[in-house]
């Protein structure tokens, strides 16, 4: 072989190495990007499922679909901008979908079915105390996050056939707020008119958190909690304790506020220290 040609092999030799070498490369690179895909899709998933429900039946069987999807997901590199397969992506990713919002639902269902009664019983007694009603029909129908802090706090959210709906501190069944949120044509369960004086829904206000709140003049009179009220057109009045400490996590501080109707019903409460402890 002359020197040329074999200085002509050698490049292509070296040529078809690099070749193969940065191949096998980027196919490493795509097996460890799919990889990570999967196990974060996993751990996705996981994090969907409170502890407590894990060993359920109907939450296994879901999850360990989810589990199959993640791998084929990664496999196709249907988690990426550039699927290999488009057909086969769409599938999977449908089915996924499908699947993760089929989780969802169980785990409400499970979490409301699975309530304890007396917890159920305590937090419906705080609502119809409350709602000076003792025998006010509600009944759980959600499980939320809390939702004036991140602090890993659940609520639980109760409803009444008048249209009120009951966000309850699931850890010590306190109701922590309520307001109206009506049905279609539903009517408002409390009056508008006729008006009363600003001074007298101020009074009709601090009444109902002296009866309902057991150190309301506590903080009405300490130094701890910043007092305002506004109104709506002169006629829905909203009275405000805001604390003067805000704490990591939320944007909101606690505060305790009532809304009162132009007729001096209240129409909302809210007292969310509980939620921020």
């Amino acid at each position: 072989m002359s020197a040329n040609k074999k200085y002509v092999f050698i490049g292509f030799a070296i040529i078809i190495a690099v070749a193969l070498a940065f191949g096998f490369y980027k196919e490493l690179n795509r097996s460890k990007q799919s990889l990570v895909a999967e196990v974060t899709e996993k751990k996705e998933i996981a994090s969907m499922i409170p502890v407590w429900l894990r060993p359920e039946p109907d939450v296994q069987k879901i999850q360990s679909e989810l589990d199959t999807l993640a791998e084929y997901r990664a496999k196709y590199y249907c988690t990426t901008d550039s699927p290999s397969d488009v057909a086969q992506c769409e599938h999977y990713n449908q089915r996924f979908d499908q699947q993760r919002a089929e989780l969802l639902d169980t785990v409400h269902r499970l979490q409301i079915e699975k309530k304890s009664p007396t917890a159920v019983a305590a937090a419906t007694a705080n609502i119809r105390e409350l709602a000076d009603n003792p025998s006010l029909e509600v009944k759980i129908t959600n499980i939320l996050a809390n939702p004036y802090i991140a602090n890993g706090k659940r609520v639980d959210k109760y409803s009444a056939p008048n249209g009120m709906q009951y966000l309850v501190n699931a850890e010590n069944n306190q109701v922590v707020e309520f307001t109206f949120e009506p049905a279609p044509q539903q009517e408002a369960p409390y009056r508008m008119v006729p008006q009363i004086s600003r001074a007298q829904q101020r009074q009709k206000a601090e009444s109902y958190l002296a009866k309902h709140i057991s150190d309301f003049y506590k903080v009405k009179n300490g130094s701890g909690f910043t007092y305002t009220e506004s109104s709506k057109d002169n006629r829905i009045a909203a009275f405000r304790w805001d604390s003067n400490i805000k704490l990591p996590g939320g944007d909101m501080v606690p505060f305790i506020q009532v809304v009162v109707s132009p007729a001096g019903d209240i129409m909302s409460f809210n007292d969310t220290r509980s939620l921020y402890e």
